[in-house]
């Protein structure tokens, strides 16, 4: 009686075993990482009209998520009223479905979605700042984060933007320091004087040295006088 008591128990340790060892055979590696996922975006991005920026979202640590099935990013304004879709990636393919009109140039880095690289790529102007929301739903957890995009308008330096203080190109800084560009330009002016001086120093040495060896082979040509 013993002996079958015994016999029955090992029979439901192992049974209890193999039932572990299928239950982690159908999750698989992918599926354990599916519950690890942790996405990266960069906190700001900075442009000009017509530059081509990289937003990016990656998981962290990089892994393969080839099998993943939404990727999604939403754009929303400094007033943020609505959320509007930039880009959608489901079952292997974009859809087009809600984009935006404004954002129909954007796309993924489709060759590196298997190392887990979900950055978005367009090309800007300034209706395109704001803040941009990175999402992936494995179908077994969802997370997202996002980046800030500022495009700046880029300014060309004028003898009228230098006349008011605006030195620099970048809006945020202009007139913030007059003194420091009619600091360089009082340096460069100075130069200049110090330059013309010492050419004109120059100038009147040699005139003066050509003058006197003159004056001093003339004497030399005349030779010694004779009195009577």
């Amino acid at each position: 009686m013993k002996t079958k008591t015994k016999l029955s128990g090992l029979i439901g340790l192992i049974g209890l075993f193999i039932i572990v060892l299928l239950i982690n055979a159908a999750t698989g590696p992918e599926q354990r990482v599916k519950r690890e996922i942790e996405l990266q975006c960069s906190p700001a991005v900075e442009a000009h009209p017509g530059d081509t920026v990289t937003l990016p979202c990656l998981t962290k640590p990089q892994m393969d998520v080839c099998k993943y099935p939404t990727v999604e990013w939403m754009y929303c304004d400094a007033v943020c009223k609505t959320y509007v879709h930039v880009f959608v990636f489901r079952e292997g393919e974009e859809d087009l479905q809600d984009k935006e009109e404004k954002f129909k140039g954007a796309d993924l880095l489709h060759k590196e979605l298997c190392s887990g690289n979900f950055s978005l790529q367009m090309k800007v102007d300034s209706s395109h700042s704001g803040t941009y929301y990175c999402t992936v739903d494995t179908g077994v957890k969802e997370d997202s984060c996002s980046t800030t995009l500022t495009v700046r308008e880029q300014v060309t330096p004028t003898l009228s933007n230098l006349r008011n203080g605006d030195w620099t190109s970048d809006p945020d800084k202009q007139g913030r320091d007059p003194l420091t560009f009619w600091g360089t330009i009082g340096i460069i002016i100075a130069g200049i004087a110090i330059t013309a001086i010492t050419t004109g120093i120059l100038v009147v040495i040699i005139i003066y040295m050509k003058k006197g060896g003159r004056e001093t082979t003339i004497s030399r040509g005349r030779g010694p006088k004779h009195f009577s």
